[in-house]
C-alpha cells in the first residue's frame, strides 16, 4: 500500500455525540412559589440557561437543514485503495480550512498529490501544500462576482472523480463499523475510537485484496500431481 499510493484523499464528515444538550430554563419565583412580579404588575423576563453537555466538547453545527451535535473527524485516505493514512478530530462547529494542516501532518504521507474539496479551498492550506513539496489538488471555490473559469470548473470535475474513495470509507466505517455515533465524550477520546474503527477497516480491505487474489494465484500456479 505504501509503495503503490501517489496521491492522498482528505476529507471530513460529522460524528453525533454520545450525549446530548441539557437545557433549563429557570423562573424568578418568591418563597410561595408564584412568579415574582414587579411593583406595576409586570413580571421579570424568563432567564434562560443552558447546562453544559456532559459531552463539554461537543458543539452544534448546521449543514443545510440539519443540524448535529457532535464532532467533525478528518481521514487522510490514499487515492488508490482508500487506506486511512490519519485521522484528525475537532469539535463539529470549527471549520475545516483551519485543520487542514494538522491533519495532513498527522497523516505522515509520502503522496506526491493531496485532493480535497472547496472546505480546504483556502491560499495557506494551498501554499502549505507547496511548502512540503506536495501538489496541490484542492477544488476551487466560487466568490462573490468572482465565479469560476472554465479552467477551474474542469479541475473541480477531474478532482471530484478522485475524491470518491474517501466517500466509500466514510460509507464502510458509519455502516459496518457503526461510527455514526460517538461512544464516549471528549474529543481524545472520540479521536482514538475513529482511529480503532479505522484499523478495523484497514484490515477488512487488506483481507478483502487478499481473497481477491487468491483465485489469480491459484490460476497462475502449475497443477502438479
Amino acid at each position: 500500500m505504501i509503495k503503490g499510493a501517489t496521491g492522498a484523499v482528505i476529507d471530513a464528515t460529522l460524528i453525533e455525540s454520545a450525549a446530548r444538550p441539557r437545557k433549563t430554563i429557570l423562573l424568578e419565583v418568591d418563597t410561595e412559589g408564584k412568579a415574582v412580579q414587579f411593583e406595576d404588575g409586570s413580571q421579570p423576563g424568563i432567564s434562560c440557561t443552558e447546562e453544559q453537555s456532559a459531552d463539554p466538547d461537543a458543539t452544534w453545527l448546521k449543514k443545510g437543514k440539519k443540524s448535529q451535535f457532535g464532532y467533525r473527524s478528518y481521514l487522510v485516505v490514499d487515492a488508490q485503495d482508500g487506506y486511512v493514512r490519519g485521522v484528525h478530530t475537532t469539535p463539529a462547529n470549527q471549520s475545516e480550512m483551519m485543520h487542514f494542516e494538522a491533519a495532513i501532518d498527522g497523516a505522515h504521507i509520502e503522496a506526491n498529490r493531496v485532493y480535497a474539496d472547496k472546505g480546504s479551498a483556502s491560499n495557506a492550506n494551498r501554499q502549505f501544500l507547496r511548502k512540503q513539496k506536495i501538489k496541490s489538488a484542492i477544488m476551487h471555490r466560487a466568490y462573490k462576482n468572482k465565479p469560476l473559469s472554465a479552467r477551474q470548473k474542469l479541475a473541480n470535475q477531474l478532482i471530484s472523480k478522485k475524491r470518491y474513495i474517501v466517500e466509500q470509507c466514510f460509507g464502510t466505517i458509519k455502516r459496518l463499523f457503526r461510527m455514526g455515533r460517538a461512544s464516549y465524550f471528549g474529543t481524545v477520546k472520540v479521536n482514538a475510537q475513529v482511529i480503532l474503527k479505522s484499523i478495523c477497516m484497514n484490515l477488512k480491505k487488506a483481507a478483502n485484496k487478499i481473497f481477491v487474489d487468491q483465485p489469480l494465484r491459484r490460476a497462475i500456479r502449475p497443477n502438479v500431481a
